[in-house]
């Protein structure tokens, strides 16, 4: 199973999801940290991933902000919204998300413990 982060700041959340793939996936997750948007445009092969992760605040060298990426992914296939949620440290994302009609991306904010990340993530799995 592939999973996809964006994240500028990967030394935080590592070992998280070092701990969720081994507690909770039998350490079979692939996963892919992009600290920038550029890292992973143009948008070809992110439907390769299971699960897309987007933290909003990105690298001051990122070309786009989470939401940018989030509308990106809208833009190129509508399905893999289904496959998103988001991890972040402000508590404004949601209703940034829910005024440009991402009502269904789960905003998870940070910090958040393994138990709440494995949620998320299972339900994108279960396709809910």
């Amino acid at each position: 199973m592939k999973v996809l982060i964006f994240e500028n700041e990967v030394y935080l959340i590592e070992n998280t999801f070092k701990t969720i793939n081994l507690l909770y996936f039998g350490n079979t997750l692939e996963i892919r940290y992009a600290r920038t948007s550029q890292e992973i445009y143009p948008v070809v092969n992110i439907s390769d991933y299971d699960i897309i992760i987007v933290d909003i605040d990105l690298s001051s060298k990122s070309h786009k902000d989470g939401i940018a990426i989030i509308q990106d992914i809208n833009n190129f296939d509508v399905s893999l919204l289904s496959k998103t949620f988001v991890l972040t440290g402000s508590t404004k994302v949601k209703d940034r998300l829910i005024s440009l009609g991402f009502n269904s991306i789960t905003v998870i904010n940070k910090p958040s413990n393994y138990n709440e990340i494995y949620k998320a993530m299972k339900k994108v799995l279960d396709g809910e």
